[in-house]
Formats: structure tokens, sequence, C-alpha cells
């Protein structure tokens, strides 16, 4: 007599096996270094609304990172009136875990965008739209990034 293994353990077997091999695929390595969230807005100011501070704007567009409470109080407190309100959000922004980035660019069909590689933080002005410009309005951006102790990177 031939011995046969029923369908039902053989089922499951192939269930169990497929179920070990996805969680292993899920398991991360915990010393892998962390990406984090990815960069963000918190607030930005541009010279095209309400109550710009033109001189303030443009003397703002060179990046600068904000990584502790007596930096990001600084900060605040050499904001122009107007945009005190507005700045609200980063007082929110842990700072023992997240950097603040500070830079403007004209936007003339340009976009300010943020990355971080290897601790280095970079500003960039990326061209999404080709418009010929008299004039463009400056704008200012806070973004937020994930880490402590960035520098700021040479583009």
């Amino acid at each position: 007599m031939e011995h046969t293994r029923p369908r039902s353990t053989g089922a499951l077997s192939l269930a169990l096996s497929v179920l070990v091999l996805l969680t292993a695929c899920g398991t991360e390595d915990p010393g892998a270094p962390s990406e984090g969230d990815p960069p963000e807005v918190v607030v930005s100011w541009s010279q095209g609304g309400p109550d710009a501070d033109e001189a303030w704007l443009h003397a703002h567009t060179t990046p600068r990172l904000i990584g502790s409470d007596a930096e990001r109080k600084q900060f605040l407190d050499g904001l122009p009136e107007q945009y005190v309100d507005d700045a609200a959000p980063l007082n929110g922004v842990d700072l023992s875990v997240d950097t603040l980035v500070v830079a403007g660019f004209s936007q003339c069909g340009n976009v300010g965008e943020v990355t971080v590689a290897d601790g280095e933080v970079f500003h960039a002005v990326r061209q999404v739209e080709k418009i010929e410009c008299v004039w463009a309005p400056t704008k200012v951006e806070v973004f937020r990034v994930s880490g402590t102790s960035l520098t700021l990177g040479s583009p």
C-alpha cells in the first residue's frame, strides 16, 4: 500500500514557507542608517505676497541652517512684524531630531529644493518652466529636514 500525504498538509507547508519568506523580506537591519522624512517646506514668504518686506527677503536668500533653539529664537526675533504669525509652525519643529533650512530664490519659473546626503544639506534652485522674466519675486522658504549636526554642502 502506497502512503500518500494529504493535500491539505502540503498546502499548509507551502503557505508557511511563503509566509516565512515574506516576513524575512520585510525585516530591516536595525543598524542601517535611517533616511528620515523627506524635506518639507514649513513656511515661506514671497515678494509677490501682501505686505512683502523686500529688504528682508533679499537678505535671506543665502542658505542657512538652524539647528538649535537659540538659533531659531534669533531667526524668529529678526522677522519683520508681518511675518511673525506665519512663522508660528517653526516653534513646533523638534530641533533635537530635525534641522531647519532657510533659503531663497528668484521665482521666475523656478522652485527651491533641499536634499540631504551624508550629513550635508544642499539647497538647489530648479527651473520648472522656461519663462523670460523682466522681474520675478524673491521667495524665502524654511524647510524641515530630518537629522541633526548637519552641515551646509556646496552646490
